[in-house]
């Protein structure tokens, strides 16, 4: 596809890369971005966030209402040094206009902003998606599920 849109000498698609790889590419890189509309999640957002990727993702489902929370949403939405009192963590986009401004955006915030963007996505990324966070939120979730099975099975032991 790269060639067919004469793009082949900026693009490198690498299948089935070991993490190592991915790793390498990811602390290379400064902009990472995530097309796919209606993700229902998205890890390999999350991995981008976390490795300080300025991150662009599909203003759609998982990386709308849990994961680039909260974004950047154009040229107009990016806020000043002096305004960053809590800062996005990422950018989000539908189409491919906005991605390409979002992308440029991206390239040309100064580095405190960046920065402070990276910062608050590795925190976020950290924060909600770590084992520790998932683990938290499954026991505060399906705690009272457990009790409740244990004491059903104690009363079904004393019968």
């Amino acid at each position: 596809m790269a060639a067919r849109l004469g793009i082949d000498r900026q693009v490198l698609v690498i299948v089935n890369a070991p993490w190592s790889q991915i790793l390498e590419w990811l602390r290379f890189g400064k902009v990472g971005m995530h097309t796919m509309r209606d993700e229902h999640f998205g890890i390999n957002i999350v991995e981008m966030m976390a490795a300080g990727l300025l991150t662009v993702a599909h203003d759609s489902a998982g990386p709308k209402l849990d994961i680039i929370v909260p974004a950047i949403r154009g040229a107009g939405d990016v806020p000043t040094d002096e305004e960053c009192l809590q800062f996005p963590v990422g950018f989000v986009a539908t189409t491919a206009e906005q991605f390409a401004e979002s992308i440029a955006i991206a390239l040309g915030v100064s580095e405190k902003l960046a920065e402070g963007v990276q910062r608050a996505a590795r925190t976020a990324a950290s924060a909600k998606f770590s084992e520790d966070a998932f683990r938290t939120a499954f026991y505060r979730s399906f705690g009272p599920v457990v009790r409740w099975l244990d004491n059903q099975r104690s009363a079904d032991d004393n019968d």
